[in-house]
């Protein structure tokens, strides 16, 4: 009998839907489920993919990268390379989609595993959901864009606090700080993911990539920067279907029928 993949993806009407599917393991990012999750990324098709759901199996949603497999490796710096390299690659594609991407958190999220969890645009949170950068526990420096996000999200006090002294936040600590969007009882978790998720894939999917790239603009941007990119972003979406559709149905008292371009 074949292994069970490390990851399955679905799709409906506008939504694909990735489960990292490895819950022995915690979901751990070993080079099968980074390589298979890249893989998954990879095949999404920008042009009917309206929304991205990232989901998980078993108690933990990712307890982070593959410590034993770290330890057997004869050369743990080009496995670590290997691992970076290609979980990056993945991030970089999801990031640049117009489709917005939600994720579903449920236990732990820890290391690359907690980068993964807020790389969503919603991030929805079990209520038993915990979050850790723990990279310095193994005597390691974060990856998946932790760095980065962390700061921009929580501030630059409690990044430190959770790089340095590894603190783990529970899903209200993580709601006040801005980690995540919102918390859901965990037995109610998959279902309004999914909820979520459908909602955002009738959206106006073009206007919602302006929107990201605005805000991940808006970091360092000057406040001129940012009004001009502003008003060349409107000024685009005008001529789209989804601003016609949507102004018209809003006079017409209407629910707007979007067609994501």
């Amino acid at each position: 009998m074949s292994a069970a993949s490390p990851l399955t993806a679905t799709q409906e009407p506008g939504l694909v839907h990735l489960r990292l599917n490895s819950p022995q393991t915690g979901n751990a990012l070993d080079l099968p489920m980074i390589a298979a999750l890249t893989r998954a990324i990879a095949a999404i098709e920008p042009a009917t993919t309206r929304a991205v759901l990232i989901s998980a199996e078993g108690r933990n949603f990712c307890v982070g990268g593959d410590l034993r497999g770290m330890a057997q490796s004869a050369d743990m710096p080009e496995t670590l390379r290997k691992m970076a390299t290609a979980f990056h690659d993945g991030l970089k594609m999801l990031e640049a989609f117009d489709a917005p991407v939600i994720t579903a958190v449920n236990g732990s999220a820890a290391g690359g595993g907690l980068s993964l969890a807020i790389a969503g645009d919603v991030v929805l949170g079990g209520e038993s959901s915990s979050y850790m950068m723990a990279y310095s526990a193994i005597g390691l420096s974060p990856d998946g864009g932790a760095s980065h996000r962390l700061p921009r999200l929580i501030g630059l006090r409690l990044t430190q606090d959770m790089a340095y002294l590894n603190r783990k936040l529970d899903a209200d600590e993580a709601l006040r700080a801005g980690l995540i969007t919102r918390v859901v009882p965990d037995e109610a978790l998959a279902t309004e993911a999914l909820a979520v998720a459908r909602s955002l894939a009738v959206g106006p999917t073009a206007g919602f990539g302006r929107i990201k790239r605005l805000l991940a603009r808006s970091a360092t941007a000057s406040l001129a920067e940012q009004l001009d990119d502003e008003a060349s972003s409107i000024i685009a979406s005008g001529s789209t279907h989804d601003a016609r559709e949507g102004v018209s149905a809003f006079l017409e008292r209407r629910r707007p029928g979007f067609l994501g371009r």
